[in-house]
């Protein structure tokens, strides 16, 4: 492969590596390996810059009774987490990540690595996760491919996950979200797919 051929490849598997990475920071408390100092400049808490930060994301409307409870900026990639007002344990956490968009990625190949890297991501929570389902829907005019996974955390409590990537005025966003199937929210995934523009 030549040095021109092996560039895109190179660029897809870092976007997607930081994507995770950024993913893996998030939803398993892997907050350590990054250094404390850097995500504690990085983690965005106050309701203001909340606003800002997922106004960069995306336009949408928050399901009823969810919250952005935190967010990121970090790299150059921004990332806004979405939960019930009340933060229930082990209730449906949604994230949105802002992943800067390259002419060379193609998005296709861009979701496979994703899809791919989660995997791992996954064994890393003892989350032990199988694709359960693979579903087509609209989001933001766009058909999109959602990736559902299920399976149980450690203690046997079963779990489910889905994610997709699709394009906003703003950029490309990678979906996430994740909870355990006994408090999953559908309705709610689904009023937030509804409102993204």
């Amino acid at each position: 492969m030549s040095a021109e051929e092996e560039k895109p490849r190179r660029i897809k598997l870092t976007i997607a590596g930081l994507a995770v990475t950024f993913i893996t920071c998030v939803c398993c408390g892997a907050l350590l390996m990054m250094g404390f100092w850097s995500i504690n400049r990085a983690m965005v808490t106050e309701p203001e810059k909340l606003d800002t930060l997922s106004a960069d994301i995306a336009t949408y409307t928050l399901p009823e009774g969810y919250s952005e409870i935190f967010g990121m900026d970090l790299m150059g990639m921004e990332m806004v987490a979405i939960a019930k007002d009340n933060l229930e344990p082990d209730a449906t956490l949604m994230m949105m990540l802002k992943i800067p968009t390259n002419d060379a990625v193609d998005p296709a190949i861009l979701q496979k690595e994703v899809e791919s890297a989660l995997q791992q991501q996954t064994s890393f929570q003892q989350l032990k996760l199988t694709l359960d389902d693979v579903e087509t829907r609209t989001i933001n005019g766009q058909e999109v491919t959602l990736t559902y996974r299920k399976g149980e955390d450690p203690g046997g409590t079963p779990y489910r996950q889905v994610s997709t990537l699709f394009e906003t005025e703003k950029g490309r966003v990678l979906f996430l979200a994740q909870g355990s199937a006994e408090k999953w929210d559908q309705a709610a995934i689904d009023a937030l797919f509804d409102s993204i523009r």
